[in-house]
């Protein structure tokens, strides 16, 4: 389906995408947050809740280390 859609407009669209599929991927990836195992969901919440700062953190200390904030490959050794 064409989009009608102004081509820099399109073009921001498809990189906040890109961004938030990336964002979202990286706990799966990094913290293997699909496989949280728990046999209530209160464990379940709070483990998450663990994981999910973790994160936040990671992205802080590459910002400060002058890094791309979700490069976390080799940051703890710079």
């Amino acid at each position: 389906m064409a989009d009608g859609g102004h081509p820099d407009f399109v073009r921001m669209l498809v990189k906040a995408r890109r961004m938030a599929g990336t964002v979202i991927a990286q706990p799966a990836q990094r913290f293997h947050i699909e496989r949280t195992r728990a046999r209530d969901p209160w464990h379940l919440t709070s483990r998450v809740a663990r994981k999910m700062p973790a994160h936040t953190v990671a992205v802080s200390l590459n910002l400060s280390a002058g890094r791309q904030p979700l490069q976390f490959d080799g940051l703890l050794q710079s």
